[in-house]
């Protein structure tokens, strides 16, 4: 008798199992419908800025070398060299530069480096000393 009542409480489990679904996510739960989504490519092309913007980038990274924000001078720097610019301008940057790089990073052999290219890109290039301190002025006229 026990024997046939957990039989039949089993069978009557399992078929309840497969026809029964306690949470129908379908009838209580019904979703939005999605929109439809479009993924196209776009191309974005970088416009070459005026000579003007490039002499206000390397104004902006002078004062932000004066206020000791050399990150920003960096950053201000770095994008004006990567446009064709007059050979003042990009000895002007990389005198800059290797002077942020000494002081943000204390890496003198970057700073030579840098020190170096402005040379090369003008050679009559003197470092301004109401600017830069005298050990940075050491530092360039050794990287002659």
């Amino acid at each position: 008798m026990i024997r046939r009542s957990l039989f039949l409480l089993v069978a009557l489990s399992l078929a309840g199992c497969a026809t029964y679904d306690p949470y129908p996510s379908y009838q209580y739960y019904p979703q939005p419908p999605q929109p439809e989504v479009r993924v196209e490519k776009v191309i974005v092309e970088r416009e070459v800025p005026v000579q003007m913007d490039f002499r206000e980038r390397i104004e902006h990274a002078k004062v932000a070398y004066l206020n000791c924000r050399f990150k920003d001078s960096i950053e201000s720097l770095l994008f004006v060299l990567q446009y064709q610019v007059s050979a003042q301008q990009r000895a002007e940057c990389y005198l800059y530069l290797g002077a942020d790089y000494f002081y943000l990073y204390g890496d003198e052999q970057q700073a030579r480096e840098c020190f170096r290219r402005a040379l090369g890109s003008d050679p009559t290039l003197q470092m301004p000393t109401e600017v830069f301190p005298p050990e940075l002025v050491t530092l360039f006229s050794n990287s002659r």
